[in-house]
């Protein structure tokens, strides 16, 4: 069986971020990155709908990288994902 992990917003906002400056928050960016994608697929990782509601705030740029990050965890689970548009997206609809 494989070990239950809960993903919480800091996560995904340190596997998306753009890398910093600053060497401890670069570190934690790359230590997440390697988690994501050499550990993740041995856990049966899950979020909330918190989460999504976190990740989901803040610069439409950013907030689409971070719901990309965790589509599949909120497909397994049945978690309907915000539709993420700008306002020029808004208007041709």
């Amino acid at each position: 069986m494989k070990p239950l992990v809960y993903v919480e917003s800091s996560v995904v906002s340190y596997l998306t971020a753009r890398v910093s400056d600053d060497p401890v928050k670069s570190a934690w960016q790359l230590v997440t990155t390697q988690w994501w994608q050499t550990k993740m697929h041995a856990c049966q990782a899950v979020i909330s709908p918190y989460v999504i509601e976190e990740v989901s705030a803040g610069n439409p740029a950013a907030a689409k990288l971070r719901i990309d990050a965790i589509r599949g965890l909120c497909d397994a689970r049945g978690y309907r994902l915000p539709e993420l548009v700008s306002p020029l997206e808004m208007m041709e609809n």
